[in-house]
């Protein structure tokens, strides 16, 4: 896990040409940063970002898989819940998905990715049970190829989108928290949401009961230009429409990500705080 480096202000931010260079990942581009934030005296968020690319004659792809996790529950359980499920997603996937890329050179079905990532989060549920015992945790996961994105989604960090040649960044997940769950029944508004002192009950999470449903689905690419990961550390405090003017006026997606991060910890910092921003290859 990375630490921060300090909290300047999103606009005190400097980067060398080695600094740019450095973020290259294939034919991503990626940024990714971590903070304990202000108040929790310890880090229970966790990060993956795992790339591959492949070019020849016969075959060009860009695969990528990118994770976020945010556990709860006492007893470094929490922190337990995340690392376990970052690291149980991404091997899961590199087993069967990857290894068959690699193996038969196969082109990607997403009805089978789609099928693998449930198998995968299962997985990782039944390992967050075994190794932490009454912990729990989100995990939001993007499958993110040439022309496809995948996926996988339980809790309430968050994925987003943001469209080329638009200034809005779009959340393409559904929170598994009370307070959202009603919002949708309307007995909330999201605006008495945003205070509900229950906000950040959920009721999905790894680890947290014996059948789980998870949210996959996939989309094209199309006219995305980035893609973003984060935990409710940011989202809960730094508002969208924030979030979307720090990541278009950021340089490069790690300087996005640190200044993200840093304005989170301006405004209170009341949470851990994790952000995985890409770059989708032109």
């Amino acid at each position: 896990k990375e630490k921060p480096k300090n909290n300047n202000s999103p606009n005190q931010r400097n980067h060398s040409s080695d600094d740019i260079y450095s973020l290259y990942e294939n034919g991503f581009i990626i940024g990714r940063y971590q903070s304990v934030g202000k108040i929790r005296e310890k880090n229970e968020d966790a990060l993956l970002t795992l790339t591959y690319n492949i070019q020849s004659d016969k075959q060009n792809l860009d695969l990528g898989i990118f994770c976020v996790a945010d556990g709860m529950g006492g007893h470094q359980y929490g922190e337990i819940a995340s690392n376990t499920s970052v690291r149980v997603i991404a091997s899961f996937l590199t087993d069967t998905i990857l290894n068959d890329i690699l193996s038969n050179g196969n082109e990607l079905d997403i009805k089978t990715v789609e099928t693998t990532m449930r198998e995968g989060m299962l997985e990782a549920h039944n390992e967050v049970k075994e190794n932490a015992p009454g912990g729990g945790t989100t995990l939001t996961v993007a499958l993110i190829t040439n022309n496809n994105i995948t996926i996988a989604h339980v809790g309430d960090s968050r994925a987003y989108i943001l469209l080329d040649n638009q200034n809005e960044l779009r959340p393409i997940t559904r929170d598994h928290s009370l307070v959202s769950r009603m919002v949708e029944m309307g007995r909330m508004t999201s605006k008495e949401a945003e205070t509900h002192p229950q906000r950040n009950i959920l009721y999905r999470a790894l680890g947290q009961a014996e059948d789980l449903e998870f949210d996959i689905f996939s989309f094209s690419t199309g006219e995305i230009k980035s893609v973003l990961l984060c935990s409710d550390g940011l989202w809960g405090v730094v508002k969208d429409d924030e979030i979307s003017r720090i990541i278009q006026g950021a340089p490069t997606p790690q300087a996005a990500c640190e200044n993200l991060v840093s304005r989170a910890n301006e405004l209170g910092g009341p949470d851990n705080i994790t952000v995985v921003l890409i770059n989708l290859p032109n």
